[in-house]
């Protein structure tokens, strides 16, 4: 417990080379429980990795895995979908959906908190920024209206959502899965003027 007892630390480390050396320590570790909103939980890493890799030398366990057999979980990117012009800006970050005015200094507009039950893995607008394209790890894809974060539609898929992104006619929209598949889904204007999936 270096930090602990007040032992300097190197400025800059990396929460995803010490999160590989946790899965060493301890296979069962989970990456959402350390990486949240886009960024490492550097110090809580640092901690449970000292505290378990002590508990097993004292416990008497094996020798864990060499670094480089220790297979790394697919790690969402959160990027961030820009309108049009460039004044507004939808980000994710864990489960929740923030829309932004960049023109007004970057003033939140709009914040769906729980916008999925976990990480949020991609944001997309469609050609004309009308409707706003959201995938999770939790196996759903959702759309909103872009302008006001309002929920349109839900899509369940088979498995969790790594990327998704709409066709640039906007009539579809493809997600791609963590298992390698593509689930390609269509999207059509009513003739009541409200949108529906088809």
């Amino acid at each position: 417990c270096r930090r602990i007892m007040g032992e300097d630390t190197p400025d800059k480390v990396d929460g995803k080379e010490l999160f590989r050396e946790l899965l060493r320590w301890f296979p069962g570790a989970n990456y959402e429980d350390y990486y949240k909103n886009g960024v490492w939980q550097v110090e809580l890493l640092e901690i449970d990795k000292e505290l378990i890799e002590a508990h097993r030398k004292e416990a008497g366990a094996e020798d864990p895995v060499p670094i480089e057999e220790v297979k790394m979980p697919t790690i969402p990117v959160h990027r961030p979908a820009a309108f049009p012009g460039g004044a507004l800006l939808a980000t994710a970050g864990g489960p929740e959906v923030k829309l932004w005015d960049l023109a007004s200094a970057g003033r939140l507009l709009h914040s769906l908190p729980e916008a999925h039950s976990k990480v949020v893995t991609a944001v997309s607008l469609d050609a004309d920024a009308s409707v706003l394209l959201t995938a999770s790890f939790d196996g759903l894809a959702k759309v909103y209206r872009a302008a006001s974060l309002e929920h349109l539609w839900t899509f369940r898929l088979p498995g969790p959502a790594t990327c998704a992104a709409w066709r640039p006619d906007g009539n579809a929209f493809v997600v791609g899965l963590d298992d390698g598949q593509w689930q390609l889904r269509q999207w059509k204007p009513s003739a009541g003027g409200g949108d529906n999936p088809a």
